[in-house]
């Protein structure tokens, strides 16, 4: 279908906005009219965005446990568990904390999903740490040698301190920021600790 017939808001919006150019919706359109046409909706969705009153299809979902979408060129990614801290500068957006990584994000109501019954952030975090496979390391509270072999006790993001378990001394561990927290509370251990990277 041609678009000759149309003005720039009919032809890309489906609309006409009253702006300072004199054409009619059925005149043939220039390049400054169409800007100005432009500049003219722009400022309409701002003054629109700004008066808008919190819908009342989104319940006041604070302290609520979601899930958040989010739309890439990939697909649709889910992050989560979040948990909703507060409502955002605008209507229905609110400002989330992120249960897995501990990021704070915003997002509107549109993109969350809410878990059905309460939980607790504990909770959330081994929910999502079994859903992915994934265990974060939050700490690391004791030592001990086995068969030689120097092991660390490991308390791990989303689990009990009952849930912690003994880890051998690997590169991976080598590299955790917790270990390096432990190790300075235990100067005494950094002998064992350079005979344990020789071996590895």
């Amino acid at each position: 279908m041609s678009t000759a017939a149309f003005s720039a808001n009919a032809a890309l919006f489906g609309k006409q906005l009253h702006t300072t150019n004199n054409a009619t919706d059925d005149s043939p359109i220039s390049l400054e009219h169409f800007r100005s046409s432009l500049l003219a909706l722009q400022a309409h969705q701002g003054s629109a965005v700004s008066r808008e009153p919190p819908s009342e299809t989104h319940a006041p979902i604070v302290g609520a446990a979601v899930l958040l979408r989010r739309d890439t060129p990939v697909g649709p990614i889910i992050r989560g568990p979040m948990r909703v801290l507060s409502p955002g500068d605008h209507p229905n957006v609110y400002t989330l904390k992120d249960l897995t990584t501990l990021a704070t994000v915003t997002a509107h109501a549109d993109s969350l999903y809410t878990f059905k019954g309460s939980y607790t952030d504990a909770e959330l975090q081994r929910w999502a740490a079994r859903l992915h496979n994934e265990y974060v390391v939050r700490g690391v509270d004791a030592h001990r040698c086995r068969q030689r072999n120097l092991q660390f006790h490991v308390l791990w993001h989303g689990y009990d301190d009952s849930e912690a378990t003994w880890e051998p001394f690997t590169r991976d561990l080598d590299k955790l920021a917790a270990l390096d927290d432990y190790l300075a509370e235990h100067p005494q251990l950094l002998k064992k600790m350079k005979s344990a990277r020789k071996a590895l």
